[in-house]
């Protein structure tokens, strides 16, 4: 449903003077070898700053793991940093997540057995709240929140919209709102998601002009 409410390397060249007064006590030949030496010198080191630099581009993060790295998912989106992969293992986990680290995947390894439940605890109003742009949640269940299952949302008061959002693989229910919930954000996508027993809806997006979303 849609409502009203997405190294530089820098390098200096050394300069070379001549002295014509001592042009003829020491030929030209002799000087061209210190020459070639100092260039080959400076090529070494641009070749080496420039495979620091592919290291550093070829590093990746190891997935941070849930409870293996940290007992719950808010302490490992906390601990993670802008690209990380989060991978939760199969639980119950009964705590409200937010999230305002941008482009996160938050990935449980189980659809049916990754749980969030909120035991209908009034302290606990979303499963997800995404406030960062680009996060993407994927195959994992909530239940029993007191708003939404999964709630992305920019800034309204403050004219703030989300930029690029997603759900996927998620099954969502029992909870007070909705399932999946995007509000003042654009460009994103809820797919091959699931939502039942909502007093609203299973999936909303609103508030948003345009909202750019795509739901399958």
């Amino acid at each position: 449903a849609c409502g009203d409410d997405s190294d530089d390397d820098t390098s200096t060249d050394d300069t070379e003077s001549t002295d014509d007064t001592g042009a003829d006590d020491a030929p030209a030949d002799d000087d061209a070898p210190a020459d070639d030496d100092a260039e080959a010198d400076d090529d070494a080191d641009d070749d080496m700053a420039d495979d620091d630099e592919m290291a550093d581009d070829d590093a990746m993060r190891d997935p941070i793991n849930v409870p293996e790295d940290y007992p719950t998912i808010q302490e490992a989106v906390d601990a993670a940093v802008e690209g990380d992969l989060i991978l939760i293992s199969p639980g119950v986990y009964n705590e409200s997540v937010a999230v305002e680290t941008d482009n996160l995947v938050i990935r449980g390894l189980d659809r049916n057995t990754v749980i969030l439940d909120g035991e209908h605890d009034p302290e606990r109003g979303n499963g997800f709240i995404v406030f960062s742009d680009g996060v993407a949640i994927e195959n994992l269940t909530a239940r029993n929140y007191q708003s939404n299952g999964v709630f992305f949302t920019g800034d309204y008061d403050a004219d703030r919209i989300l930029h690029g959002y997603r759900a996927s693989y998620i099954t969502a229910y029992n909870n007070g709102l909705y399932g999946l919930y995007a509000f003042n954000a654009e460009y994103g996508l809820f797919e091959q998601s699931y939502g039942s027993g909502h007093p609203d809806s299973a999936v909303y997006i609103g508030q948003c002009q345009p909202c750019n979303a795509v739901v399958t």
